[in-house]
């Protein structure tokens, strides 16, 4: 059966047409706006979120990132460790990963914490998937499931 095409022929004019489609995005933006904190946007929290990565809140951090709870992590950036030893310069949420122990640690503000990243491999999609796979406590990834590549986790 072949498509036929219905002319648009609406019964009234569009007057206001304009008014109506702006009046109607505002209500569709203040519908979106109550999925964040405070139902304010401009926050960059999404409520219920597990992980967000966003940067200079770090008052709404939970201090252990090991917690499944309302959790927040800001851009960071990753240092790895050869020898296991945290870096000498360091900054708020910077990350460092330990090659000898495979270890993923982030600074909290006043000590490095430990950061259990294979729990969080575990709830990965990609894993789900197959993508990923701790081995030998490494983490790897594979696009076939046949040849698998160690990787860094990282925090951020």
């Amino acid at each position: 059966m072949s498509y036929n095409v219905n002319p648009f022929n609406p019964d009234n004019e569009y007057s206001n047409q304009i008014s109506t489609e702006l009046n109607q995005a505002n209500e569709n933006f203040n519908v979106l706006a109550q999925a964040f904190k405070d139902n304010d946007p401009n926050t960059g929290i999404v409520k219920h979120a597990i992980i967000s990565d966003i940067a200079l809140y770090g008052e709404t951090v939970v201090n252990n990132i090991n917690k499944y709870e309302f959790s927040f992590i800001p851009f960071s950036r990753l240092n790895v460790s050869k020898d296991g030893k945290p870096p000498y310069s360091h900054n708020l949420y910077t990350s460092y990963y330990s090659l000898p122990d495979n270890k993923l640690y982030y600074f909290d503000g006043n000590k490095w914490v430990e950061v259990n990243w294979q729990d969080w491999v575990l709830n990965d999609p990609w894993y789900l998937l197959g993508k990923l796979r701790i081995y030998n406590g490494e983490l790897q990834i594979s696009n076939d499931g046949v040849n698998w590549h160690k990787i860094i986790p990282t925090v951020g």
